[in-house]
């Protein structure tokens, strides 16, 4: 698939994709708890769409109308069902893969799992390595993992390090949360929004809710909004207010910080574009996924922003420090990378980029910023787009004209 982009004002009413942390999550509990659970909204996205399908596979049934999922029985016991699984192709997706990991060893079968070229270059040992721990099996063979449990323990806590991720303590809680055993977390400076959010859906899935209305997601709900302030105006229709268990949902405060109105109504969240905006600072340690739009905006700015803390910005789809960089490069922008603090310093640059064609690379976060920069330089067209059905399979149906 390839995109073209024009240079145009940009006045768009809109509805992004639901958040895939909420939806992964409680697909993993809905599948562990003895109730019907009943998921509305879903965003039909790469991630949630091969945790679906490995769901199905090993026994789980789901029920798919329209934009709403229905649970209708558990794991393991739905492993009786199943005479073969067959190996279970789990795509690059982090909270796909590592929140399955933990779930398919409370089970009693092997599982073949393919994990794609991505994820198995991104932080995955530790996690396996607390599941031996715990009496899993986890073996490395033929280019495929192959997990069996049982995963146990008779400790009342698990305490689990999450320098590198959250994800690793999310994936033992939502498995151990039938049981009510306790994760708590230690270096816990990255993602820490994460693990809150892992907590509350837990709690509420605990308490015996079962029916859920999924949240629009607020890292992608930060591309329309940047475009809204850079170049116009934007209705997002089925945004009405702040989710403060995403981290990403600080976008909107940061957006107070340029000088923009960011604007609740009864009709959706309201943006307007604004002549000139103001330098900001942001550690980005808990809101990783707004770094590439953080970056455009910051390169709209003739005083040099700094956005901070992005050290574990190397593990993730891509090196996305060194690919927001060639961005950055490509579109004439001035910026600096101190890697003794890991802070990326922009401001913005003195030339307009002409129209030109850039091939992707595998990150939809990384196509989504180059789809910025385009609109608001003289165009260009992007080549193999369709990498962005990773989270927002629709971003270019909504927003490009």
């Amino acid at each position: 698939m390839d995109i073209k982009v024009k240079k145009e004002p940009f006045d768009r009413e809109l509805e992004v994709p639901t958040s895939k942390s909420y939806i992964n999550r409680l697909l993993i509990l809905a599948s562990l708890f003895p109730q019907y659970f009943t998921l509305r909204h879903i965003n039909f996205c790469d991630d949630v769409l091969f945790l679906i399908k490995a769901l199905k596979q090993i026994g789980l049934n789901i029920e798919i109308n329209d934009s709403t999922v229905l649970i209708k029985n558990q794991f393991p016991a739905c492993e009786n069902e199943v005479s073969s699984v067959g190996e279970l192709d789990l795509g690059d997706g982090g909270t796909t893969v590592r929140f399955l990991l933990p779930f398919l060893a409370k089970g009693k079968k092997v599982y073949k799992l393919k994990l794609g070229d991505q994820i198995r270059k991104r932080p995955l040992a530790p996690l396996i390595d607390l599941m031996i721990s715990l009496g899993a099996v986890c073996e490395w063979k033929d280019e495929c993992l192959f997990v069996q449990g049982p995963l146990v323990t008779s400790k009342p806590c698990l305490v689990v390090d999450t320098s590198q991720t959250s994800q690793f303590a999310s994936a033992l809680a939502l498995a151990f949360a039938p049981e009510k055993i306790e994760v708590k977390i230690t270096n816990d400076e990255l993602s820490l929004d994460y693990f809150r959010l892992t907590k509350k859906i837990i709690l509420d899935v605990q308490s015996g809710k079962s029916d859920f209305e999924i949240p629009v997601d607020f890292s992608s709900l930060a591309y329309p909004l940047a475009l809204g302030l850079s170049l116009g105006r934007v209705l997002v229709k089925n945004c009405f207010a702040l989710d403060l268990y995403q981290a990403d949902s600080i976008f909107i405060s940061l957006l107070e910080e340029l000088g923009g109105k960011p604007k609740f109504t009864s009709k959706g969240l309201e943006l307007f574009h604004i002549k000139s905006f103001k330098k900001f600072e942001k550690n980005c340690q808990n809101c990783q996924d707004l770094v590439p739009v953080l970056a455009f905006l910051a390169a709209l700015v003739s005083e040099e922003s700094c956005l901070s803390g992005l050290e574990n910005l190397r593990h993730k789809e891509t090196d996305r420090i060194k690919m927001i960089c060639d961005v950055l490069d490509l579109f004439f922008v001035n910026w600096r990378f101190d890697e003794l603090t890991h802070s990326l310093y922009i401001s913005k640059g003195n030339k307009v980029a002409p129209f030109l064609k850039w091939s992707s690379v595998p990150d939809h976060r990384i196509i989504m910023m180059v789809y910025l920069f385009m609109r608001v330089h003289d165009g260009g067209e992007i080549l193999n787009a369709e990498f962005v059905s990773k989270s927002y399979p629709l971003f270019f149906d909504s927003i490009n004209t």
